[in-house]
């Protein structure tokens, strides 16, 4: 225990290890108290320093108002008067506090806690983990050892800019004005100096953050905080948050983005740029005024752009992105994502687009770029020709300004959509079909009754309307308009131009107007007296059927009859397509030009197609056709309920219903088709094709190279002079063709044997089936199973194509190839010729055959075994020069013989990986060079 006092001078003075009473008195002192129990220390006038050392202790020291004391009291020095610190802890968790004057702390060992105060101070962490807060003056702090984090890091005077990313790998030392850095992982709270920055700080464990940009274009992220606070002063400034780390829901709230439990808050002011990150939880994310990057990550996001050249990513799940003004790139990501004020203005030709949930293919327009979406809401078109639906199965309040341009516009069926044609002759498309409620026409708007869905349009010309179940109310514009009226008990009116209204199901009243107009579907099934019609472009007379009215009409296209004796007559001088269907009665019906569909309906009728490809419907026998047209490209098809013989100039005849009716050709090349009962079917002269159906048919082909087919059935398959090809199914058809009558082929997919006079066979589909030929010179061609194939007699070719065939030759000089025009990959075939001079292909001008191509084995699994091979009377194909090949023995076990090669090698000498193409079985001493080899370039 001492007192010790100064003399009023410089004095450095140090206390004893009791309790000691240091008094400074006048001067600048340094006053050392030693670690007694109780020390106290007044260091008077001047600037005194206080040097407190406890670096020889283990337990934690602590500042305590004007003390400093170790946490269990054994140790305290209290002082009075003092300007600066010295002071040094020991091994504990300590807390150093400087003053407001130039001071030296050093943490020693132990998770520290140092704060620097006012002044110039020597700041030293340590070893272990230390919290160090710098304070203002020019300070020089050392973090040392350990995961050490500086707290309000001034860089203001830095003029140039600074790129730090705080992330917890150690930082690289920094010198900012008379400040200097060392040895931290970790920084708390930046001031930033006047240059253009780069600042990142990313902790894994979150501070609550004060970032001050100050001068300069910064880019700032705060992190993930509590709390965080960013500043961007001056300049053009970009906040960066990324939270995609959290799974929580992300909102934009005034000044600030914060998640919905306030977990985190980024606070932020003088930002003008945002580059932001949402997490997995649905989020809101809101761009600024200048070029912004949005990221919406997971979750079903909101993203706003606002102003500004902006970069946009929906990420992942259903995201709604309103684009914003300036030149966009947009990206809706995965999922069904909506984008929201889309625009093309900058298009100068027209744009087909239709939004209707499937995925939009990528769009460029001026400087915008929009893929990855499903749904577009409000478009700004540009001045070419635009085709622009929004028919959402989820409708949108649409708003579309067509701008320039004669443009198609159909916003849909939202509560309120707008449509503005801008300039041009513009089409209103709206589509109410799916509706069952009463829409109506309401000075410059559609509407439903209920008003739940109303299309406010402006500087629309033109019109394509179409009602739905309801009792509606449809009126056109000036110009050309399209109108559907669809279900229910409609009002149509076209207004002025030439305007083509569908009448629909219902009692309707329709009114063309001024202009050439042309009504669709017109509904007389309620005439009970005969109508006569002459459609030719004069006007119609209005008319009145059942609760149908029509007037203002120039044309009908379609109609149905009554039931009266009606004469239809069609003479337009621009010809339709035209379907009538006359009812009951005996009806007179003329199709005039067109592709017509002619229905007399019940009754005695008298049908005229006129020029064009014309379908008939008959139903009795006193239906009389005439067809004047002889062009030959002009084809005219008959469909028939009843026993039916083609008259002049119909080339087609199909049966309906499942009566056993009859049909008969004529002399064009006919297409006669049966139904489903047992039909008997003769095409007579020409060129024929004809099909069964299902039922039990005779089928008979007549004179000309005809096609027979008896469809599934047992059917009875005649074909007549002429090269004939008949189709079997089923082993109960039965094909029958007479001497000298041709060269015919049968098309089977069942086993079969060539009858009497027919000469070629080919197997059909992919089963393992057979094919025997005859005593003529066949053709037989198998199919890509495993077919067994026999010549019989005769000098016939068969033909295995893909699978592992079985050819038989028999009688005859025979030509044997296994592949046809398959290369014989994968095939095992075995052939044999039988008796004559036979000829086994084994490859062509175009390939060899059995090449697997795979030149690191002989390939066993592919090759042709011939098992009768006569030297003095067969030949062997090859393709190229007797140079190309090897002979060998067989590789195969249990067949003995020559091997033939290819010399894959090409090295004139047999080896392993040589390919293996054909094994003549039984027959040794061979020679490629002999006359029984020959060779095809």
């Amino acid at each position: 225990m001492a007192l010790i006092n100064g003399d009023g001078g410089n004095n450095t003075l140090t206390g004893t290890s009791g309790n000691d009473t240091i008094n400074g008195a006048g001067g600048d002192d340094i006053l050392n108290a030693g670690l007694g129990v109780t020390d106290q220390i007044d260091g008077g006038t001047g600037t005194d320093i206080l040097v407190v050392d406890y670096s020889s202790l283990t337990v934690n020291v602590g500042s305590y108002g004007n003390s400093y004391q170790t946490v269990n009291n054994t140790n305290r020095t209290y002082y009075s008067n003092i300007e600066r610190f010295n002071l040094k802890s020991g091994s504990g968790n300590d807390t150093l506090v400087g003053g407001t004057l130039n001071d030296t702390l050093n943490g020693g060992a132990g998770n520290d806690s140092l704060i620097g105060g006012a002044g110039n101070d020597s700041i030293i962490g340590g070893s272990d983990n230390d919290i160090i807060t710098k304070g203002t003056g020019n300070d020089t702090v050392d973090g040392g050892a350990g995961i050490d984090t500086l707290i309000d890091v001034d860089l203001s005077a830095d003029t140039t800019g600074r790129v730090l990313n705080v992330n917890g790998s150690t930082i690289a030392a920094i010198t900012s004005g008379g400040n200097s850095y060392q040895g931290f992982e970790f920084f708390v709270n930046i001031s930033a100096g006047s240059g253009n920055d780069n600042i990142s700080l990313t902790s894994p464990t979150p501070a609550n953050n004060i970032i001050n940009g100050a001068g300069g274009d910064d880019i700032l992220n705060a992190g993930l905080g509590v709390t965080d606070q960013v500043d961007g002063g001056t300049g053009t400034d970009i906040l960066v948050v990324d939270y995609s780390s959290l799974t929580v829901n992300v909102g934009s709230y005034g000044n600030s983005y914060q998640t919905v439990n306030n977990t985190n808050r980024t606070y932020y002011s003088n930002i003008e740029r945002f580059n932001l990150k949402s997490g997995s939880g649905n989020d809101t994310l809101v761009g600024g005024t200048l070029n912004d990057t949005l990221n919406g990550g997971a979750g079903n996001d909101s993203l706003i752009g606002g102003a500004g050249n902006d970069s946009i990513i929906g990420g992942s799940d259903n995201d709604i992105i309103t684009k914003g003004t300036g030149n966009d790139t947009v990206d809706g990501g995965a999922g069904i994502d909506t984008l929201i004020d889309v625009d093309l203005s900058a298009d100068t030709t027209g744009r087909v687009l239709n939004v209707n949930g499937s995925t939009i293919a990528a769009i460029t327009s001026g400087g915008n770029s929009y893929q990855g979406f499903e749904f577009f809401v409000n478009i700004s078109a540009g001045s070419g020709n635009d085709n622009i639906s929004l028919t959402s199965p989820t409708p949108a309040n649409n708003i579309i300004n067509g701008a320039g341009g004669d443009d198609i516009l159909n916003a849909g069926l939202g509560v309120t959509d707008q449509v503005d044609g801008g300039t041009g002759t513009d089409i209103l498309v709206v589509d109410y079909s799916s509706l069952t409620v009463n829409v109506g026409s309401y000075g410059n708007s559609y509407q439903t009754v209920n008003n739940t869905n109303r299309t406010y349009y402006s500087n629309i010309e033109r019109f394509n309307l179409k009602s739905g179940s309801g009792n509606d109310t449809l009126v056109g514009g000036t110009l050309n308009d399209t109108i559907n009226g669809g279900a229910g008990n409609d009002s149509l009116i076209g207004g002025a131009g030439d305007d083509i209204i569908t009448q629909g199901a219902g009692s309707d009243t329709v009114d063309g107007g001024t202009g050439v107009d042309t009504l669709v579907d017109a509904d007389l099934s309620a005439d009970t007296t005969g109508r006569v019609l002459n459609i030719n472009g004069s006007a119609i007379a209005a008319i009145t059927s059942g609760g149908n009215t029509y007037q203002g009409f120039e044309f009908f296209l379609n109609i149905t009859g009554g039931s009266g004796n009606d004469n239809f007559s069609f003479t337009s001088p621009t010809p339709a397509n035209n379907s009538v269907n006359g009812g009951a009665g005996n009806d007179t019906i003329n199709g005039g030009g067109g592709n017509d569909t002619i229905n007399g309906g019940t009754g005695n009728d008298s049908l005229q197609g006129g020029t064009g490809n014309d379908t008939y419907i008959i139903d009795s026998i006193s239906d009389v056709i005439s067809e004047t047209s002889t062009l030959a490209t002009e084809i005219d098809t008959v469909q028939s309920s009843i026993s039916y013989l083609l008259g002049a100039n119909l080339e087609n005849l199909t049966l309906t219903g499942t009566g056993a009716i009859n049909g008969t050709g004529n002399s064009l090349n006919n297409i006669i088709i049966g139904n489903s009962g047992n039909n008997t079917l003769d095409g007579g002269t020409g060129n024929d094709t004809i099909s069964g159906g299902s039922g039990n048919d005779t089928v008979t082909g007549g004179i000309g190279n005809d096609s027979l087919d008896g469809g599934t059935g047992d059917d009875s398959l005649i074909a007549g002079t002429g090269n004939d090809t008949y189709v079997v199914d089923s082993v109960g058809d039965v094909v029958i063709e007479n001497l000298n009558e041709g060269t015919d082929t049968v098309q089977s997919s069942v086993s079969y044997t060539l009858g009497a006079n027919v000469e070629n066979l080919t197997l059909t589909g992919t089963g393992a089936i057979n094919g025997i030929g005859n005593s003529l010179n066949n053709t037989i061609t198998g199919n890509s199973g495993n077919n067994t194939l026999n010549g019989v007699g005769g000098n016939d070719i068969l033909i295995g194509g893909a699978g592992n065939d079985t050819l038989l030759g028999g009688d005859g000089n025979d030509t044997l190839n296994g592949v046809g025009s398959e290369n014989g990959t994968g095939f095992k075939d075995t052939l044999t010729g039988g008796n004559g001079n036979d000829l086994y292909i084994f490859g062509n001008s175009g390939a060899v055959f059995y090449n697997d191509g795979n030149n690191a084995n002989a390939g066993l699994n592919d090759y042709a075994l011939i098992v009768d091979f006569n030297t003095s009377q067969d030949k062997i194909q090859l393709q190229g020069l007797a140079s190309s090949y090897l002979l060998g023995t067989s590789p195969i076990s249990g067949i003995s013989g020559t091997a033939i090669y290819l010399d894959t090698n090409t090295n004139s000498v047999l080896n392993s990986t040589d390919e293996l193409i054909a094994i003549v079985e039984g027959v040794t001493g061979l020679n490629l060079t002999a006359g029984y080899f020959s060779y095809v370039a």
